[in-house]
């Protein structure tokens, strides 16, 4: 997805950014942090784990923004480790208006459906939102005028990693190159990735 030089060159990059876009996207950032956060404390309520320390996730989300409103599948998948050990695995996926929420619990090898959480669907389509508010300050204006360039679709893939006891935001880091965006800080790294293309790839609308 990217090579190492570029992720090194980082620091350089984030000062380089005009300081009004870093405060427009340290918002979002903040705010997708937080929610996923939320999310850990409601799946560790509810599969009843013990001390969480870390979660990961990968978010898919696949729009077309030929349709009026714009529709997406949206796809997820969370880990939540303690020091040592992953705890627990949760998929989600969402197409139309439903949620389908399944995890897995390693400490027991139980099922646990969270598909009517209202506290993580709600957060999740949060997340949604705020992922298309950073590209959109990104890139004001290419989502709109996507489909007159002849690209309608476009596939954003999110990698977030946290560390669920450090809540800091402090001396963040972005890197910005073409298709990639990089934030770290203390313990909280997201890449946000994307591609844009004139058919659908996998998906049906």
């Amino acid at each position: 997805m990217y090579n190492r030089q570029s992720y090194k060159s980082y620091e350089k990059t984030y000062d380089l950014l005009e300081k009004n876009k870093k405060l427009e996207l340290e918002y979002p950032i903040r705010e997708i942090r937080g929610l996923f956060y939320l999310i850990s404390k409601h799946i560790q309520e509810n599969a009843n784990l013990p001390k969480i320390e870390r979660l990961t996730a990968v978010i898919d989300l696949y729009c077309n923004m030929h349709n009026e409103p714009t529709s997406c599948i949206y796809d997820t998948k969370m880990d939540i480790y303690n020091d040592k050990y992953k705890l627990i695995g949760c998929s989600s996926k969402k197409q139309d208006e439903s949620y389908e929420i399944k995890c897995t619990n390693y400490n027991d090898i139980s099922f646990i459906d969270l598909s009517n959480s209202p506290q993580i669907t709600y957060s999740l389509e949060g997340i949604k939102y705020l992922i298309l508010s950073a590209y959109n300050t990104l890139y004001p204006g290419i989502l709109i005028d996507m489909s007159e360039r002849g690209n309608q679709y476009i596939d954003i893939i999110t990698k977030v990693s946290m560390n669920l006891n450090n809540s800091t935001n402090e001396n963040p880091k972005m890197f910005v190159d073409n298709n990639l965006f990089i934030f770290n800080s203390d313990g909280f790294i997201i890449e946000i990735f994307w591609e844009f293309y004139h058919s659908p790839k996998l998906y049906l609308f």
